[in-house]
């Protein structure tokens, strides 16, 4: 049986999810760590999984930090620190900027990144140029790949208010340079079913 997360089909193998934390989430991110949880329970106990947040241009790595495998120790400390992130201050931030975020999932080395994010246009505080983003990862994969690491695909979720929403531009650019197919869009309605 597959797993999947907001719809989007997982492959067997180690995930890293990149979920954006920016002020737009604030409405859903309550249902994005409970989507989050029934992936998780989809997993294999020998897929390994981490979970990196991210706000304005600020990368969190929530427990277990680095890759661990899906256990249920594990699945249930990870969404422990996901549900406590507001009441420590974490909180969402304004803007969307994934660089950081997702240089340090690379770094893990996974066969799978999923970013998910209600989209990072240039309404938000960060104003992000396409080709800058898709730079740094480039280098992110190249320093990754330099040391022995796979190649990592990187699939995108938006969360749109309705399914004829047009795919974010920017992930649109990082799913198509990082092998991650097209954008997958789920509804609010869907993420919350």
């Amino acid at each position: 049986m597959a797993t999947l997360f907001a719809g989007s089909d997982l492959p067997p193998g180690d995930v890293v999810f990149v979920l954006d934390a920016s002020g737009t989430m604030i409405p859903w991110f309550h249902d994005v760590i409970a989507e989050l949880e029934r992936a998780l329970k989809g997993m294999r106990p020998t897929d390994e999984f981490a979970v990196v947040l991210f706000k304005g241009d600020e990368a969190i790595v929530a427990y277990p930090g680095r890759p661990h495998p899906a256990k249920p120790r594990h699945r249930a400390r990870a969404l422990e620190f996901l549900r406590d992130y507001n009441r420590w201050g974490g909180g969402p931030g304004l803007g969307s900027d994934p660089v950081k975020a997702l240089q340090t999932a690379i770094a893990f080395d996974p066969s799978t990144i999923v970013l998910l994010s209600a989209g990072m246009d240039a309404s938000t505080s960060f104003s992000l140029d396409t080709e800058e983003v898709l730079e740094a990862l480039r280098q992110a994969s190249a320093a990754a790949s330099a040391g022995g690491a796979s190649r990592t695909h990187i699939q995108c979720v938006q969360l749109v208010e309705d399914a004829q929403t047009q795919p974010d531009p920017l992930l649109s650019a990082i799913a198509h340079e990082h092998g991650g197919g097209p954008v997958h869009l789920v509804t609010y309605e869907e993420l919350d079913p």
